[in-house]
């Protein structure tokens, strides 16, 4: 079945052609500990698709294979962490965790949609999360 998605003997949706991620954490002065993410990943393979009727209900045929050619952006994250543990006895601990998350504020989108009736040009959705800053308070025992 060309349409089924399934171990379709070529790339996947989600196929890409390199993927790094690094990760390191440092203990610091006054009991401070930093927390580094890097995550490179190339753009995702995607292929024109159309929305058909069929008897069965109306479902999403692909209407050529993924080549690779036609790939998303590529996403370059780095999540930044600082953390400090206060201890509340003997076994327990209250933990601050400070957290910039997609330092570079890369925008780029995880899924094409808008996908019509008719084969259409697909359109960005999904988008990635903008920059953000999280405080995280938490307890240990």
């Amino acid at each position: 079945d060309p349409n089924h998605h399934l171990y379709q003997g070529g790339l996947g949706a989600n196929d890409r052609e390199w993927v790094f991620r690094a990760q390191g954490a440092v203990d610091l002065p006054w009991d401070l500990k930093a927390i580094g993410i890097l995550s490179f990943e190339t753009g995702r393979p995607w292929r024109e698709s159309a929305r058909v009727r069929l008897n069965q209900g109306n479902v999403t045929v692909p209407l050529e294979p993924y080549h690779g050619d036609k790939r998303m952006e590529d996403r370059t994250n780095i999540d930044l962490g600082l953390m400090r543990r206060f201890p509340l006895g003997d076994r327990a601990g209250l933990n601050i965790d400070l957290q910039v998350m997609n330092l570079l504020n890369d925008d780029g989108h995880y899924y094409w949609s808008g996908l019509g009736r008719y084969p259409t040009q697909p359109t960005p959705g999904t988008y990635f999360m903008p920059r953000r800053l999280a405080l995280r308070v938490s307890v240990d025992f």
